[in-house]
């Protein structure tokens, strides 16, 4: 609409007819310098202009204006709207752009020695070289597929807030499980062929910060730092093996299977081996 008022040609029209509804919707023809005939609405002429000649504002992309100070003010009072809806959005994600830059220093700076450091972006999982170790594969919207470094590989089925990973052969080897002991936290416990839970995963300090550890709670496995910008995981080499793919399947399905969780809703272990 700024466009158009600003770069339209300047003519005159002929308003040959309105609507009696108010506010009234007016139409009319108008030639250009170059002899060409135009016509159609006239977006701010009146009632009153019926049968008379104005000057209008022909813009190529919305048409014909009055040219009138009333007529531009009519037009650009979305503007203001639309510029601080633009500027909020724009704002809003500098905003947690800069928060996960921020939380990622904290997160690194907290970093010991001999910790080994995975980032997640999508569905890869790749290590503190950028080299990729693990892949999620999805059929449709879910993950179906873990692959890990050489022939390891896990198969995921999913029930609501938890995920079973069976090797390729189809024996079961252990689940991320909603736990509803963490009431009112959120929180998982990940659990081993046996259905034991061999750790539990829950958020600290902050929503987007999660501690993995053991399962009396005295031994911290891991740490997990969910932004927008991707996520961090920080797993002590003492973690046993399954650990790392349960919670690399947890933080690649991070939003599904913590938005499941939210609902309430769970299904238990037992349920889920019985079928």
């Amino acid at each position: 609409m700024i466009y158009d008022f600003t770069q339209g040609r300047r003519v005159v029209a002929e308003v040959d007819y309105c609507t009696s509804v108010r506010p009234a919707g007016c139409s009319g023809k108008w030639t250009f310098p170059d002899g060409t005939i135009g016509e159609g609405r006239i977006a701010g002429a009146s009632g009153g202009d019926k049968g008379h000649r104005i000057d209008v504002v022909v813009g190529p992309i919305w048409g014909a204006y009055a040219d009138t100070l009333s007529t531009l003010a009519w037009q650009l009072a979305p503007a203001p709207t639309v510029y601080a809806m633009v500027l909020a959005g724009w704002l809003i994600a500098r905003f947690r752009r800069a928060r996960a830059h921020r939380m990622t220093r904290e997160f690194n700076a907290r970093l010991r020695p001999g910790q080994e450091l995975y980032h997640a972006r999508d569905a890869e999982i790749t290590d503190a070289h950028d080299q990729s170790l693990w892949d999620g594969r999805h059929l449709g919207h879910r993950l179906a597929v873990l692959d890990g470094p050489g022939p390891t590989a896990f198969h995921i089925r999913h029930g609501v807030a938890a995920r079973y990973f069976y090797y390729p052969n189809g024996t079961y080897a252990g689940a991320i499980l909603r736990d509803r002991r963490m009431h009112p936290l959120l929180g998982f416990a990940l659990c081993d062929a046996r259905g034991a839970a061999f750790a539990f995963t829950a958020s600290i300090d902050h929503p987007l910060s999660w501690q993995v550890t053991g399962a009396d709670g005295s031994f911290v496995y891991a740490r997990i730092l969910i932004t927008t910008q991707g996520h961090t995981v920080a797993v002590e080499p003492a973690a046993p093996p399954l650990l790392r793919p349960l919670i690399f399947g947890f933080v690649i399905e991070y939003d599904r299977i913590v938005f499941e969780a939210g609902d309430g809703l769970g299904l238990e272990y037992r349920h889920h081996i019985a079928r």
